[in-house]
């Protein structure tokens, strides 16, 4: 596979230049680099990367995933402090159900960037999550948790807050529209 480099960097401002399909909204609108993913391409028998890049719209307050040729730099940068967390925060990236077999989504803790947290049914006889020390990653970097949940317990958006509040004891737990897990891992 043929290597493209990213255009853009983490926390480097970008400008919306080309209408994004699901987006059309964002045109012309500012934002920050979060995160970005490569994704295979192939080509006349040539496989390259395209990038993906997980952009945070502040004057919106919306996170999105966008194609590199829609965006434009601003060459500038903002502070990593600017995008770590000043409360406990949690997203699904599918609105969960009154019970679902398996919840994905993010998590933010004060002082901290975006992590995944992933929550599945299993054989196990009560709630089970590996403790961040040391912290679970994925190959992108991320960190973030993975909860077994047992199969009688109804899985929904109570039971993960609840889940989040005893794991990583903070009490006052808000439901954003946060970033897609997917992109981050």
């Amino acid at each position: 596979m043929t290597a493209q480099l990213p255009k853009f960097r983490r926390f480097e401002r970008v400008l919306v230049v080309d209408e994004p399909a699901h987006y059309p909204e964002l045109l012309g609108k500012s934002g920050t680099v979060l995160w970005r993913d490569a994704i295979p391409v192939h080509r006349q028998h040539l496989a390259v990367n395209k990038w993906l890049y997980l952009v945070h719209f502040a004057a919106e307050n919306v996170y999105r995933t966008l194609l590199e040729s829609t965006l434009r730099s601003e060459e500038s940068f903002e502070a990593e402090t600017t995008h770590l967390g000043k409360r406990p925060e949690f997203s699904f990236d599918v609105i969960a159900d009154d019970d679902m077999s398996f919840v994905e989504g993010t998590y933010r803790l004060p002082g901290r960037f975006w992590e995944v947290m992933i929550f599945l049914k299993a054989n196990v006889p009560a709630l089970f999550h590996r403790p961040n020390q040391p912290p679970l990653e994925w190959p992108s970097g991320i960190t973030g948790a993975i909860f077994h949940v047992p199969d009688r317990d109804k899985l929904n958006r109570e039971y993960v807050r609840n889940a989040l509040v005893t794991a990583f004891t903070y009490s006052d737990w808000v439901e954003v529209a946060g970033p897609d897990s997917m992109v981050l891992r």
